[in-house]
């Protein structure tokens, strides 16, 4: 085995094992499948998006993105409204429930990243936070 496949080897362990360490206590997202928390995520970080739009930063085809934003506008967490330069095109945005719920889910997480960080003493907390944000900004260079 290649040191790089080895070494991707022990990522791709070591990272879920990290997320479970940190993230121990459930949060408020409870058990929402994966894909609507990752609709949800992105209309909370690029805004009020048009359905294709959100479709395209995706990797979804239109007809799966409307299917999400329709089960989350049902759960109150998406608001949908029409454009004023064409009634059949609608911008989705998430509810001030939606909104509150990400806000309840950073502050939960925050906190429990503070308790593990903690345990590492500053300076290698430090490093570590570091390290993490170094290594996404180089393979996720065009993602907040």
């Amino acid at each position: 085995m290649s040191e790089t496949r080895a070494r991707a080897a022990r990522l791709e362990k070591a990272l879920p094992r990290m997320m479970r360490g940190v993230f121990i206590r459930p949060d408020p997202l409870g058990d929402m499948p994966l894909g609507q928390v990752r609709v949800l995520r992105t209309v909370e970080v690029h805004g009020q998006l048009r359905v294709s739009e959100l479709a395209d930063l995706m990797g979804l085809t239109p007809s799966a993105a409307s299917q999400h934003v329709h089960r989350l506008c049902k759960l109150g967490l998406l608001e949908r409204e029409e454009t004023e330069d064409d009634a059949r095109c609608r911008l989705v945005s998430l509810t001030t429930e939606g909104q509150k719920l990400f806000d309840d889910v950073h502050q939960c997480r925050v906190e429990q990243a503070m308790e593990v960080l903690g345990r590492l003493g500053p300076e290698d907390a430090e490093r570590f936070v570091a390290t993490i944000e170094e290594f996404l900004a180089r393979i996720t260079p065009d993602r907040p």
